[in-house]
């Protein structure tokens, strides 16, 4: 499969056993953007008729499926295309980048600093810290106007025990939106 050829609004199609009631679950999805990890996508809801993201809400969580298996899966179909309305991609924000920095707990403690602008096209991002349980935590909004790397280490410093990320690498990464604006996460697995 090549991801070149993936856009947004593409329609596939996936199956799943789920063990728990014994039976092979169909999904209709629609394809949001394609990360350099991950496909993001919206779902179909048969029972209710409508998509799960679009009409937009200001707080989501993207589902996707990691770049790395999809060749692995024999039971995925692309087939089809549904067109989102301007108006939903516009409150996606669909442009912001899906890793916003890679780092490791090394090169923080190092405290270099890093002057590089990172471009998320918005004028503000969420940061949602990990608690110590692993749950999220109430999110940090940004301004990323004149953001650089030096500038958002600081701030995911202030916010963030870093004691409770198992990894050395630190990698921020999409999640959806909060408050209506892209919200990252630091990627625990």
């Amino acid at each position: 499969m090549d991801i070149a050829t993936i856009k947004t609004g593409d329609i596939f199609h996936y199956d799943s056993y789920t063990s728990h009631d014994g039976k092979t679950h169909h999904h209709k999805c629609r394809v949001l953007f394609v990360g350099s990890e991950s496909i993001f996508y919206d779902a179909w809801w048969e029972d209710i008729n409508k998509w799960t993201f679009v009409p937009v809400r200001k707080r989501l969580a993207y589902y996707r499926f990691p770049v790395a298996i999809l060749d692995k899966l024999t039971n995925l179909a692309f087939n089809g295309f549904e067109p989102i309305d301007e108006k939903s991609l516009g409150k996606l924000f669909l442009n912001s980048p899906e890793v916003l920095l890679r780092t490791t707990k090394e090169m923080i403690s190092k405290n270099e600093s890093d002057e590089t602008t990172i471009e998320v096209h918005s004028d503000m991002i969420a940061f949602i810290p990990i608690g110590p349980k692993g749950g999220a935590q109430k999110a940090l909004f940004l301004d990323s106007k004149s953001l650089t790397k030096a500038k958002l280490l600081k701030n995911v410093l202030e916010h963030q025990n870093l004691d409770f990320i198992e990894t050395d690498k630190i990698v921020l990464h999409r999640v959806g939106l909060d408050a209506g604006v892209p919200s990252y996460i630091i990627k625990t697995a």
